[in-house]
């Protein structure tokens, strides 16, 4: 399923190439995407109860055996979290505790640390940045396979990334942003060379170091791997936006937002930035063009970024989003009233042409009346 939506995507992208603007093409594409937001979520809902549904007696173990009990709730409540994790808070950090509370009682040290590792990504989804550190401060790194440890170090370096652009000063966030990159450090030493994690690390310390090139290049090829799932697409392509719209290259920008925010809305990630970025993108062109097409985009797309953080439960996204939404609102209003302005004074202007030529016929008629009384017989 995940290799036929990458193809399907990969279809449409190569037929906006072949139309006049990418990005138009694309915008007009992320719009029919929308309009299918709850087909999606109808289906992801569907599987959701499917799991939901599975009980002992379809596990193939006894449900009179303890460990195998256990063993079969935490493997239930791991596929119902990686359902949730980027789709509903609240039920994904449920499920992450039920991961760690049956842990703890198979008393796998394995299984705790990685139901830390996942309740910590759900808090730092949320934007619970000290609960999160909190909760990653008490991994026992040195239980942790590889692949955890990746995951370990890049969530670490995620959420001191965020705590920087969350305070966005000039002592605290250089502070942050060290952190960060010492994690991601980490990260990418224990990653296999050109690896999709290898290159998603790799092109984020690009970014995070101002390498706007290098981070264009390595996120474009991450974007050309056939086996990247739907939500590895959407983190390159709104990675590589973000450095697009930094260089001044703001078609390439939207046409990759609108490739990200695509790839989230088929996949129900409402943990999302993509849709809030090309609103604001679009309302940054829209209010100095006064291009009210672009606006009222720019203001469909924020309330969609808005049902996102609403649906998810991401604090930080809700904050964002308040400090956009009313200026967007604001601008679209103005240039409405403006346009109606213009439409009324355009009905003046033809009112006016009317009564003056009404006006000329009328003294014409009246002249041509007088001057028949003075012609003789």
């Amino acid at each position: 399923m995940k290799r036929f939506f990458l193809l399907l995507f990969s279809f449409l992208f190569f037929l906006a190439a072949l139309a006049g603007n990418p990005a138009d093409s694309l915008l007009g594409e992320l719009d029919r995407t929308i309009e299918k937001r709850n087909e999606y979520l109808k289906k992801k809902r569907e599987r959701i109860t499917l799991i939901q549904k599975q009980d002992f007696s379809a596990s193939g173990f006894s449900a009179s055996s303890e460990r195998n009990a256990l063993l079969f709730k935490h493997s239930i409540a791991n596929q119902l979290f990686e359902e949730y994790k980027s789709f509903i808070y609240d039920s994904a950090f449920h499920y992450a505790r039920i991961l760690l509370q049956t842990g703890y009682e198979l008393k796998e040290d394995s299984l705790i640390n990685t139901a830390k590792i996942k309740m910590s990504f759900t808090l730092l989804s949320a934007g619970m940045f000290k609960e999160a550190l909190d909760t990653l401060n008490s991994v026992n790194v040195n239980v942790l396979k590889k692949d955890l440890k990746i995951e370990y170090y890049s969530t670490l370096a995620r959420t001191y990334y965020d705590l920087a652009n969350y305070s966005n000063d000039n002592y605290f966030s250089e502070q942050y942003d060290k952190k960060g990159n010492a994690y991601l450090q980490q990260a990418i030493e224990l990653c296999e060379p050109n690896s999709i994690p290898y290159l998603l690390q790799k092109g984020l310390w690009y970014m995070r170091a101002h390498d706007t090139l290098s981070a264009i290049n390595t996120f474009e090829q991450v974007l050309k791997n056939p086996n990247l799932t739907m939500h590895e697409m959407a983190i390159a392509a709104s990675s590589v936006s973000y450095m697009y719209q930094i260089s001044y290259q703001r078609e390439k920008a939207k046409e990759y937002l609108a490739k990200a925010a695509m790839a989230d809305i088929v996949s129900c990630v409402r943990e999302t930035v993509a849709t809030l970025d090309l609103a604001e993108l679009l309302y940054r062109e829209g209010k100095a063009e006064k291009n009210e097409s672009k606006i009222e985009r720019a203001f469909k797309y924020i309330n969609v970024a808005s049902d996102d953080a609403i649906f998810y439960g991401a604090k930080h996204r809700k904050i964002q989003i308040a400090n956009i939404l009313p200026r967007i609102e604001e601008t679209r209003l103005n240039i409405e009233d403006s346009r109606k302005q213009k439409e009324n004074r355009l009905y003046y202007y033809i009112i006016g042409g009317l009564l003056i030529v009404f006006i000329i016929l009328l003294i014409v008629v009246i002249f041509r009346q007088s001057r028949n009384r003075k012609t003789p017989n």
